[in-house]
């Protein structure tokens, strides 16, 4: 069984046009698990936004990308941030230099991996060699474009 956890720089790819949009998208469909954290659906969401606003996607483009982004989140298993992850995404952050959400998405890639080997998929290089700092076998989304 194959599982993949799409951190949102991957995930994001699924609604958006952008270079390794494709790859990402063939992998998702042919994962036999997909995880995300809950932090992918806010985050997701903030770029939709964040696209709207500055003109790059309409008002209708953006509600019907949202439509999708909730309709997919449901045929994920959404991973909660809870405070185990929030402790282990302030070890990480003492250890590695990240950004506070990517620490805690890590995390929840971590606490997933222990359960079931997982795939780890990013579009960030700081963040993909966290993950390969801690031993999770990464898939940078942006190589293949």
């Amino acid at each position: 069984m194959v599982a993949e956890f799409y951190v949102s720089s991957a995930f994001t790819k699924l609604f958006i046009d952008e270079p390794g949009s494709l790859f990402v998208r063939t992998r998702y469909a042919n994962a036999d698990l997909r995880l995300i954290s809950r932090l992918a659906i806010t985050e997701v969401t903030s770029a939709i936004a964040r696209l709207r606003r500055g003109g790059n996607l309409s008002p209708l483009d953006a509600a019907i990308t949202s439509t999708a982004l909730r309709s997919e989140a449901q045929q994920c298993t959404v991973l909660p941030i809870n405070d185990s992850i929030f402790a282990a995404g302030e070890l990480l952050l003492e250890q590695q230099a990240l950004r506070t959400l990517d620490a805690l998405q890590l995390a929840g890639a971590l606490t997933a991996n222990r359960l079931q080997s997982t795939y780890f998929m990013a579009a960030d290089k700081r963040l993909l060699q966290a993950a390969e700092k801690v031993g999770l076998t990464v898939i940078d989304a942006n190589r293949h474009t």
